[in-house]
């Protein structure tokens, strides 16, 4: 009789898992909007200052290149930033909560234990709606940090994990 010593896989619900490659571009259409909406206020702040005071065109015009360059910063910001974070973040589901770990210089691992789970939403912005996806909000009463934010994943896989952490299905809300 032999032994089997290789360790084996981790069962399916304890396994990490990855945000999906869909919140990759939810993440930078989003900050293109909110990159086009700065740069759109700021030039418009400076023409509306370079026509009521002509005398300080100058000005007007050093502040439109500012708003050009931060705006650019922005955009290279919303190109970059959502794949970092879909690459470094993780999340398990197991017998005890749900763990999510975050980061890769600055580690972070949340953990909400289902004993402490006092509510749960799922929500979808439009940007998120168009692409499939939600964002999981679990909260707990009485902690400092009672609430962990899942977003990127796919709606069925948000209302899954909150029907597995709460027990509660969506036609169950009154």
């Amino acid at each position: 009789m032999t032994i089997d010593t290789t360790p084996s896989e981790p069962a399916p619900e304890t396994a990490w898992r990855q945000l999906d490659p869909e919140s990759v571009k939810v993440g930078r259409l989003g900050g293109f909007i909110a990159a086009a909406i700065v740069g759109s206020v700021s030039l418009l702040g400076c023409a509306i200052m370079w026509l009521t005071e002509p005398a300080s065109a100058w000005l007007a015009l050093s502040l439109a290149g500012g708003a050009v360059v931060f705006t650019c910063f922005v955009a290279w910001l919303a190109w970059v930033m959502p794949e970092r974070r879909f690459r470094y973040t993780r999340y398990r589901l197991d017998h005890l909560g749900l763990l999510v770990h975050r980061g890769r210089l600055f580690h972070s691992e949340l953990g909400m234990l289902r004993s402490r789970i006092q509510y749960s939403d799922v929500t979808q912005g439009p940007v998120q709606r168009a692409f499939g996806l939600a964002t999981l909000s679990i909260h707990t009463a009485g902690a400092q940090h009672g609430e962990i934010s899942l977003s990127g994943i796919r709606i069925d896989e948000a209302r899954r994990l909150r029907t597995e952490l709460t027990g509660w299905q969506s036609d169950d809300v009154v």
